[in-house]
Parts: C-alpha cells; sequence; structure tokens
C-alpha cells in the first residue's frame, strides 16, 4: 500500500519546510541552466522555464517531453519562431538601455 505525503506530513515523517526548500532548489537550478528539457504540463517546470527565459532576456532553447507551452508554440524550440521574437526583444531591451542612458545625463 502506497504512502500518501499528506500522511507523512501529518506523522512528522516529513518536514513541509525541508520539503518546500528543496523543491526550490530544484526550480533555481533548473532555471539557472542554458537550456531546459523537461515537461510543460508540470507546473513547477513550467516556472523554471520562464525563470530561465527571464533571466536570459529572451526564450530559452527548450525540449518538452510532453507537450507545447501553449497551442501557439511548438514542443521543441524553434529558431523560426522564436528567433523573429528574440530579436525583437532584443531590439527592445537595447532601445531601453539607450533612453536610460541618455535621461543621465
Amino acid at each position: 500500500e502506497a504512502t500518501r505525503i499528506e500522511d507523512l506530513l501529518g506523522s512528522g515523517a516529513l518536514d513541509a519546510a525541508a520539503e518546500f526548500a528543496e523543491v526550490l532548489v530544484d526550480v533555481f537550478l533548473l532555471a539557472d541552466a542554458d537550456a531546459y528539457v523537461g515537461k510543460f504540463t508540470s507546473n513547477l517546470d513550467r516556472l523554471a522555464y520562464a525563470l530561465l527565459a527571464i533571466r536570459r532576456g529572451a526564450a530559452a532553447p527548450y525540449v518538452s517531453l510532453d507537450t507545447a507551452w501553449s497551442r501557439d508554440t511548438p514542443a521543441r524550440f524553434d529558431r523560426g519562431v522564436h528567433g523573429p521574437l528574440q530579436e525583437r526583444l532584443a531590439a527592445a531591451a537595447h532601445a531601453k538601455r539607450l533612453r536610460n542612458v541618455t535621461r543621465k545625463k
């Protein structure tokens, strides 16, 4: 018979705070990668990929093992789909940096 995690937490066999801290470590390690391989049906994996993309300032290369992020994106990183978006994001970030530099003077 399988033991439910709720029972282990209730009995004190597992420490909820320690378990959650370990989950956060996993998410931040995934987000620190250069590319992503995982399952987009997992909210934790989606969070890790979102943090990875934010850190890079653009969509990161990825392979989803189960499904695409949304109906509008492929399950694998496609430079044809993501490349133009990355270029627009990079141009917008560059323009913002230029505005900030000129405002400081």
